[in-house]
């Protein structure tokens, strides 16, 4: 084989190796709820993104109150800039975009913070049911169909967690018909960290607040039953992957 020849071929051989290593980023949308007049410089928990790259970095854009939120620009987390403005007699919404910067690549995400009410009327801490007592495990196995009872956690009367076989999302099947990556479970808020530390805990949906669930196995979580006003701690102990699975199992706390 001739010298030309062998150069064409080294050549042919890596522009298709290239071909497979194609940088990518993309922002994802990022949700959180807190309750009005937060501390100042609250963490309201980080966007996420999915790429191939590392060094990324984080900017803030089109905020629809001026001042209100701060992006680190190395971690990507969010925090209160200015806690007066999160009033929600004035305002129950902040909207805001971000930009994820690596080398040549950018993507843009949404940010939605939802401000809910507190009575400002009433002296004392508001009503909660906290579930501190033992914990139990719930499992649903690999390819077992997530519409029978058996398959279904059902919390209370209004939550019923499940995972469907071909879905990666948990969802609550008593008031869900399927999985919304946005929204599911329904009724149900979620936060980092445990009951014990709760008047600093920031909620949001569950992959607004906690990002890819494979992700949160051994983690500590709270999870926030709306309807019911009941708080319980949550340890994912399993989360099958790949097709036609939806396997998971948990630890959660009960009533004592």
């Amino acid at each position: 084989m001739t010298t030309t020849r062998l150069i064409a071929v080294f050549i042919a051989v890596l522009s298709f190796s290239s071909c497979g290593d194609e940088a990518t980023l993309t922002a994802n949308s990022f949700t959180a709820t807190l309750a009005e007049n937060p501390e100042q410089g609250q963490v309201l928990g980080r966007v996420s993104v999915t790429t191939t790259e590392e060094n990324v970095t984080y900017s803030i854009s089109n905020l629809n109150t001026a001042g209100s939120i701060d992006i680190d620009a190395t971690t990507g987390q969010i925090s209160v800039a200015d806690a007066s403005l999160f009033d929600f007699e004035v305002r129950d919404l902040i909207r805001a975009n971000y930009t994820a910067t690596a080398g040549d690549l950018s993507s843009t995400g949404d940010i939605t913070i939802n401000i809910t009410d507190i009575d400002e009327t009433v002296t004392g801490e508001p009503t909660r049911v906290l579930w501190t007592g033992p914990t139990r495990t719930f499992r649903k196995d690999d390819g077992q169909n997530e519409t029978l009872a058996e398959n279904q956690d059902r919390l209370t009367d209004n939550v019923w967690i499940t995972r469907a076989v071909a879905e990666g999302q948990i969802y609550n099947v008593k008031s869900e018909t399927a999985a919304d990556k946005d929204v599911s479970p329904a009724g149900t808020e979620w936060a980092f960290g445990t009951i014990g530390n709760i008047d600093n805990l920031t909620f949001g949906t569950f992959r607004g607040a906690l990002g890819n669930p494979k992700d949160l196995v051994g983690v500590d979580l709270v999870v926030h039953l709306i309807a019911d006003g009941i708080y319980a701690n949550v340890k994912f102990t399993a989360w099958s992957q790949g097709k036609n699975k939806g396997g998971f199992s948990y630890e959660i706390s009960t009533a004592e």
